[in-house]
C-alpha cells in the first residue's frame, strides 16, 4: 500500500484510502506508523488520518491532523487505544487545496503496542481465509 493522490487542478482535494481491516482487541493500544510526502514544496499537502469499525466516511474519527505533510518527506506516528473488539480501518484523508500537488503516502505499518506484532504493507495483502473486494472505492470483505 503505497497510494499518490494526484492533485486535480479545479477541484479541492477530498479523496480517501483506507488500510485493509485489522482485528483490534478492547482496551489495546495500537500504534500507526507511515511517511507522508508532498510533490511540490510551494504546496504542501493536508492530511488527515482516521479511525473506525468501517471504512465508510461517516463511521471514521480523526485521530491526527496533518495540515502541512512536509516536501522532504517525514515519519508519522499515532497511538489509539481500541475501545471494543473488532474490525477497524485506519483513513487517510487528503483534503487539500485545488490546483496543489501531489500527496506520497508509504511505508504504512500497524503494530500493537503491548506485544510489538506488527502488520505491515506486505502482510495487508496476505491475511489468510478473509474474501475482499472494493465496492464504492471501499475495501470489503
Amino acid at each position: 500500500m503505497n497510494p499518490v493522490y494526484m492533485y486535480s487542478e479545479t477541484s479541492a482535494a477530498d479523496d480517501w484510502i483506507f488500510t485493509p481491516p485489522i482485528v483490534y482487541d478492547a482496551g489495546e493500544t495500537y500504534r500507526l506508523t507511515f511517511e507522508a510526502q508532498s510533490s511540490y514544496s510551494e504546496q504542501l499537502e493536508k492530511l488527515e488520518v482516521t479511525f473506525g469499525d468501517s471504512c465508510s466516511v461517516d463511521r471514521q474519527e480523526q485521530v491526527l491532523d496533518i495540515p502541512a505533510v512536509s516536501f522532504d518527506g517525514e515519519t508519522y506516528s499515532v497511538e489509539m487505544v481500541a475501545e471494543e473488539k473488532g474490525i477497524g480501518f485506519f483513513g487517510f484523508h487528503v483534503y487539500s487545496d485545488a490546483f496543489g500537488g501531489n500527496c506520497h503516502i508509504r511505508s504504512v505499518s500497524i503494530e500493537h503496542v503491548e506485544t510489538g506484532d506488527t502488520t505491515s504493507n506486505e502482510a495487508f495483502a496476505s491475511v489468510p481465509s478473509l474474501r475482499l473486494w472494493v465496492e464504492d472505492g471501499c475495501l470489503r470483505m
